[in-house]
């Protein structure tokens, strides 16, 4: 669905020749998130998107999860480039 659109909103600006390449990333038990999720978070939780109690959650809940149940993580990430004719 993303995807789509941005496809789309390429071609409304006249945008073509578009590559798609995966750029999968994936790491097997790391705490990289749960990182992010303490540094980056507060700063979600400063700008409103999320409460302190909702970002301290989802760090407590991660690192559990890695230190239980987790092999491996992979996120799915596409690489969406083209260009366009003057």
């Amino acid at each position: 669905m993303l995807l789509r659109t941005i496809l789309n909103l390429f071609k409304e600006v006249g945008i073509n020749e578009i590559i798609i390449t995966p750029q999968h990333e994936t790491a097997k038990q790391t705490d990289l998130w749960a990182d992010v999720a303490a540094s980056r978070g507060i700063q979600m939780v400063k700008d409103g998107l999320i409460t302190e109690s909702e970002r301290a959650l989802a760090e407590n809940e991660y690192r559990q999860w890695i230190s239980e149940t987790a092999m491996s993580q992979t996120m799915y990430l596409l690489a969406v480039e083209g260009r366009r004719q003057n």
